[in-house]
């Protein structure tokens, strides 16, 4: 009778453990999330790990893992491996028709994108004799747009420069921009005079109209670093002027463009969220290779010594868009000095165009900054 018993159990064993190995992964599920679409470098993004056993019978521990890359931390998240990426894992016991959520803060202290990647899902047996994995999929990811930094210095030149043209240039107006009102001058058209304004005030007044000629810039960012001894901070404090440049004009209505020295890159000047949305993009995507890595490109080459360089670069693709102030950005004192002597030209005088702004990233006591001068 014993042995009858033994033979029972033994197959009811068997059968359970056959039976768990079949349907474990038939309800076991797991989606990792990004709350944010984006976050800028500095601040913290929250990542939801939801797992949830849809099946019949319990998994009394199922372990969830996957990576991302290096660059976000972890805050207060325990069983947290970083190396060559940053391991996570964790451990659930779920019931039947159970789902448990957990939420994770992440820091991000550097641009970039942080995909998060093998995703697997591993259970045991009761008796922890086997092992069960099951790969899951995931598209979630954790996007880090270059941070802020001070522009001020830039953006005081910046309205000295729009200062100074509307001054000495003739306005042209545009008719269907209506902007006001003030008294008549003998300069003014007839045409321009308000007639039902100048009967209610007694004195002749006029309208007013907004410009046509709006005010339109463009960045000219160097990323190189061909140093032996890297200057990875002074070129990503670089990335971060043009970024927060970029943000402060477009934001306030300017038409603003970017170019960017290895990788080369060209985004035409335009304005609205969708140029910002682009541009940031660009500053992060195209800068890190990502994009060449999603369709399957080759990475993009560094240019040769025998190129012309920054300065000539820079100068040649600013002469395209004479009408624009060109900002430059360049951790080289010395690309700036020669981009200055370009600007000038061979006869001593300034080149015709548009005044211009150099900024030149510089560390002073351990901390980056932005040095700026006008060319006029």
């Amino acid at each position: 009778m014993m042995l009858v018993f033994v033979v029972l159990a033994g197959a009811v064993f068997l059968l359970f453990r056959g039976t768990y190995a079949r349907r474990w992964a038939r309800g076991a599920r797991a989606r990792i999330s990004v709350e944010e679409p984006y976050v800028y470098a500095g601040e913290q993004a929250h990542l939801t790990e939801t797992v949830a056993n849809q099946g019949r019978i319990p998994v009394p521990e199922l372990e969830v893992r996957f990576r991302i890359p290096r660059g976000p931390i972890f805050q207060d998240a325990e069983n947290v491996i970083i190396s060559d990426h940053v391991y996570k894992r964790d451990v659930f016991a779920l019931r039947p028709q159970e789902q448990v959520t957990r939420r994770y803060t992440l820091q991000c202290p550097e641009r970039g994108i942080y995909p998060v990647s093998d995703l697997t899902l591993r259970a045991r047996s009761l008796y922890h004799k086997r092992e069960y994995e099951l790969a899951g999929e995931t598209d979630a990811c954790v996007t880090v747009y270059a941070g802020w930094i001070d522009v001020s210095g830039i953006l005081a030149h910046c309205d000295a420069i729009l200062g100074s043209l509307e001054s000495r240039r003739r306005t042209i107006e545009d008719p269907y921009a209506w902007a006001g009102i003030r008294a008549y001058t003998p300069q003014d058209p007839m045409r321009s005079v308000n007639w039902k304004a100048s009967a209610r005030t007694g004195e002749l007044m006029v309208n007013t109209y907004a410009s046509v000629q709006a005010s339109r810039f463009c960045i000219y960012l160097d990323t190189s670093d061909d140093h032996i001894l890297k200057q990875e901070q002074l070129v990503e404090t670089g990335i971060r002027a043009a970024a927060s440049l970029c943000r402060h004009l477009i934001r306030r209505g300017e038409e603003t463009g970017l170019s960017v020295y290895r990788p080369e890159m060209h985004i035409s000047p335009a304005r609205g969220t969708m140029q910002l949305t682009r541009i940031e993009q660009a500053l992060t995507e195209d800068l890190t290779g990502v994009r060449r890595q999603r369709a399957g490109m080759a990475p993009a080459e560094k240019a040769s010594a025998e190129s012309a360089g920054y300065a000539r670069w820079a100068f040649d693709s600013s002469r395209k868009n004479p009408d624009y102030i060109s900002v430059y950005i360049s951790k080289e004192e010395d690309s700036l000095r020669q981009l200055q002597q370009l600007l000038r030209g061979a006869s001593g005088t300034a080149a015709a165009g548009m005044p211009s702004i150099l900024v030149q990233p510089v560390m002073e006591e351990g901390t980056s900054r932005l040095h700026t001068q006008i060319y006029v």
